[in-house]
């Protein structure tokens, strides 16, 4: 985490983080197999994220959250809007949050200031009805919360930021008490941290 308030929070997401995602039977990610990921023989795996390095910028009480996107070499790339449920958090210990949401398939990408583009809404319409998704009466909101995302970014408001240069030093931290590494092994045959 690199700064939150009472009603915002930014983290960083560094090349190289490990995080958990839940895949299907045949190992395919929910993009791949989307009603698969939800079925009684899907299971939780580490991954590492890749690619770019990533500031996300959100507020407690927005349906969304803002990837600010820089290469390896400190170029800026773009900014990503994922629309989604507004974000829970729980304290599990002093120094560790569980930030949690409920991405909604749809997506827009932010090409500087210059142009956007939506992504994935058929996405959207396909798992609606579905079990573990949402209603297609509630679409129209998803793509209101779309648009109000939109509005900031023409408007350069927050959680967009109008410097797009890279931190000055990538963030830090040390002596965290944190869980061993070992809770990211999937072989461990229980959800991490005892959930």
């Amino acid at each position: 985490m690199i700064d939150e308030t009472a009603d915002t929070v930014t983290l960083w997401q560094p090349i190289g983080l490990r995080f958990w995602r839940a895949l299907d039977s045949e190992r395919r990610t929910q993009h791949l197999s989307p009603f698969g990921v939800l079925q009684d023989d899907a299971v939780f795996s580490s991954a590492t994220w890749s690619g770019q390095n990533a500031i996300i910028t959100l507020a407690y009480t927005d349906p969304f959250c803002v990837y600010t996107f820089w290469s390896e070499q400190g170029e800026f790339q773009s900014f990503f809007g994922n629309i989604q449920l507004p974000t829970s958090v729980t304290q599990l210990n002093e120094n560790v949050l569980l930030l949690d949401s409920t991405d909604l398939a749809v997506d827009v990408i932010f090409h500087g200031f210059h142009s956007y583009e939506w992504r994935d809404i058929d996405e959207l319409e396909e798992r609606a009805e579905h079990e573990g998704y949402w209603k297609r009466t509630d679409i129209p909101k998803y793509i209101d919360w779309g648009e109000q995302l939109i509005s900031r970014w023409t408007e350069h408001k927050w959680p967009f930021p109008l410097n797009t240069d890279p931190p000055a030093t990538s963030p830090s931290w040390q002596n965290l008490d944190l869980p061993p590494d070992s809770w990211l092994d999937p072989n461990i045959g229980k959800p991490p941290l005892g959930y």
